[in-house]
């Protein structure tokens, strides 16, 4: 079965499918994505007419949760299985291995010398093995069958298993954001001011019973703003609490997050200022959001179509808001005469005499917008992720893990004491580590200091 696997070995084709995933990532985050601002998602395709509609057939606006990005994320996931638990080899639990036991792997090592003592090999090996323990390595000691005796000692063992640890984590991090992907949501809610809307993934409605938005002294830049909400299934209250900004209220593993606000119109005061005739001028009407009002005493009637908090006009010369403060309101009105529309001006609260289009000569009246009465509509964004905790868990993990794999230096000592011919103790010292050129000093310094027990 191995054989089909070697693909997942190849250096080349994992370096492709991180580059892959990466750019898929960073073009997720570059473009409009459908569950977080729909509304632009809609004007790039408006204003893209080419591309627009073939990225949004091909998942580009919920690139998160397309059937392609999610196969990217298992196929690394399963990659990282692949490459680490079928191929790898897992250290063990013991330092040296049988052939290392043996004083003739000594002489395969790269860092190596020896020494000879007047000490007796029992008291050479007593002191070698002080000098090492205060260094903080581990000892083993083995007497051996020609009655020489084997010092092995290792330090920072754990070292090993950081690279093993780390490929867990990321698959446990892969996969948790597989499982968000797949059986978690995001849903955007937008709630007008003392109202309630119902969840579509969750058989909850969410009212918010009030909005606040505090702004900065002289300013129309917001503070904060914030939502008191309150989660009901059918009539029963499931909890409630303020929503901040990075202070999101949770139930049942669903948070709901404050995304963003925006006003709305309650009402406008509205009144038409007769051009010929003035004192017969209309004093300001209340008109609610496509309410239509008949004005006494003559055959007009006015509609507000829209509501604008901060006019300004686009890229495209289109009426928009620049933001959701109430810098430049403005209402669109649609101006009737016994039923038949007439004309459709923008007004504004700022410039009583302004008007768009201009008003013309022949206008028998001006529209004059003397007040909006603004509330706000909040907008509440619920997610709900099942592999939250695992993905939190696995990233934890793997900075444990990098952390021990990179300031950690595992090393290990071989120190074999024998008695030579001339009655002298022959001793001969061999090293190992994981990061070989850094540990030659440190190798040296310990064979000078195994040295000066003789």
């Amino acid at each position: 079965m191995k054989k089909y696997l070697t693909l997942f070995q190849d250096v080349k084709f994992n370096i492709y499918l991180f580059c892959v995933l990466a750019a898929a990532s960073i073009t997720g985050t570059l473009l409009p994505q459908s569950r977080e601002v729909p509304e632009k998602v809609l004007k790039f395709v408006e204003s893209h007419p080419m591309i627009g509609p073939v990225l949004g057939k091909a998942g580009f606006f919920d690139l998160y949760y397309s059937w392609w990005f999610i196969a990217l994320l298992s196929l690394m996931a399963f990659d990282v299985f692949v490459c680490k638990i079928i191929f790898g080899k897992f250290p063990g639990g013991h330092a040296f291995s049988k052939w290392e036991r043996d004083p003739a792997s000594i002489e395969n090592l790269k860092f190596k010398g020896e020494c000879a003592s007047k000490l007796d090999p029992e008291k050479f090996c007593g002191r070698a093995a002080d000098e090492l323990q205060k260094s903080g390595f581990g000892i083993l000691k083995l007497n051996l069958p020609d009655g020489s005796v084997l010092l092995l000692a290792a330090k920072h063992k754990i070292q090993r298993y950081g690279s093993w640890v780390s490929h867990i984590a990321l698959l446990l991090i892969l996969l948790a954001n597989v499982a968000g992907l797949v059986w978690g949501f995001r849903e955007t809610l937008e709630i007008p001011e003392g109202e309630s809307v119902s969840m579509t993934r969750r058989p909850w409605s969410v009212e918010c019973e009030k909005f606040t938005v505090d702004f900065y002294d002289n300013a129309q830049t917001p503070r904060t703003f914030a939502s008191d909400l309150r989660v009901f299934k059918e009539t029963e209250l499931l909890t409630d609490g303020k929503v901040l900004v990075n202070e999101p209220l949770e139930y049942k593993n669903v948070r709901f997050y404050q995304a963003t606000y925006a006003p709305y119109l309650k009402h406008a005061k509205i009144g038409l200022f007769m051009k010929k005739n003035p004192e017969k001028s209309t004093p300001p009407m209340l008109i609610k959001m496509d309410e239509s009002v008949s004005v006494p005493g003559t055959p007009y009637q006015l509609k507000v179509l829209n509501f604008v908090p901060d006019f300004y006009l686009d890229g495209n010369n289109k009426p928009a808001s620049r933001s959701p403060n109430l810098s430049n309101p403005a209402v669109k009105l649609l101006i009737s005469k016994n039923g038949q529309p007439v004309k459709s001006p923008w007004i504004f609260v700022k410039y009583p005499g302004l008007q768009m289009p201009p008003f013309q000569a022949m206008d028998e009246f001006i529209p004059v917008l003397a007040e909006t009465a603004p509330l706000y509509v909040t907008g509440i964004q619920a997610a709900y992720d099942p592999g939250a905790g695992f993905f939190w868990m696995g990233c934890s993990i793997l900075v444990g893990a990098l952390m021990i794999l990179f300031y950690l230096h595992y090393r290990r000592i071989w120190v074999w004491v024998r008695k030579g011919e001339s009655g002298k103790t022959l001793v001969k010292i061999g090293g190992a580590s994981s990061r070989g050129k850094s540990f030659e000093m440190e190798f040296t310094g310990m064979l000078d200091e195994l040295k000066a027990i003789s």
